[in-house]
């Protein structure tokens, strides 16, 4: 219900229903380590981070993440733990990496960023959807801090994957539209064109508007850079 509440823009009661719950989990004898507090933990300081309310949010991911750091070592480390214990620490840095990449802590945010990957292709496998969401993410903090090469090169990996995994579409489009962006900021013109098309080839296959709508824009994007590009140089 605080996700249904989340989604229509209903924040406080989302947030009164998140701590409803971890309440009764405590009052049931739950400890507040306990991992199905802590995924609910994790829900409220997404809450906070997505209604700038920053030094809760912060508090909030970083319990969340010593908690779960501690769970898997005491169980043995990334190689030994529970894949859901290793699964709910995966979620805990993911989301604070994304907290730190908004708030232009983009070294901090690389950092979780990776630690969030490792974790993600120990649990899942470096090809499952959930891994290369983490690779996307990578990447996108790789752009904002303008490391554009970095950047192109994790999309381009996240891309190759996906084409291997298969069944991965929507995926795929959302991942080449990244890419010609990001070649968008680093002038590679010619690239980013290649991948707005591919982008356009993927969403028509789909039969999906929204998508060819997006594409149709990325190539737009890039005709709009070349022209800029070119006003400069007069």
């Amino acid at each position: 219900m605080a996700t249904a509440y989340m989604k229509a823009g209903d924040f406080e009661k989302a947030e009164k229903l998140y701590k409803e719950t971890m309440q009764k989990c405590i009052a049931a004898g739950r400890s507040t380590d306990d991992e199905s507090v802590i995924e609910l933990s994790i829900k409220l300081a997404s809450l906070y981070a997505g209604t700038s309310q920053d030094d809760k949010a912060e508090a909030g991911f970083k319990y969340c993440v010593e908690v779960m750091d501690k769970a898997v070592a005491r169980e043995g480390g990334l190689l030994e733990a529970d894949t859901n214990t290793l699964a709910l620490q995966g979620l805990a840095v993911q989301s604070y990496a994304r907290f730190q990449t908004k708030k232009k802590n983009y070294e901090e945010g690389i950092k979780l960023f990776k630690k969030s990957l490792d974790i993600a292709r120990e649990v899942y496998g470096a090809d499952h959807p959930q891994a290369l969401v983490v690779l996307n993410d990578l990447s996108s903090a790789y752009v904002v801090s303008k490391n554009y090469r970095l950047g192109i090169e994790s999309y381009k990996e996240a891309v190759e994957r996906a084409e291997r995994k298969g069944n991965m579409e929507d995926s795929l489009v959302a991942f080449n539209y990244n890419l010609a962006q990001a070649s968008i900021l680093s002038q590679e013109f010619e690239a980013a064109t290649s991948f707005c098309n591919r982008c356009l080839e993927l969403a028509n296959n789909l039969k999906n508007p929204s998508l060819v709508k997006a594409a149709e824009q990325c190539l737009a994007d890039v005709k709009e850079a070349v022209d800029q590009k070119s006003k400069e140089k007069t």
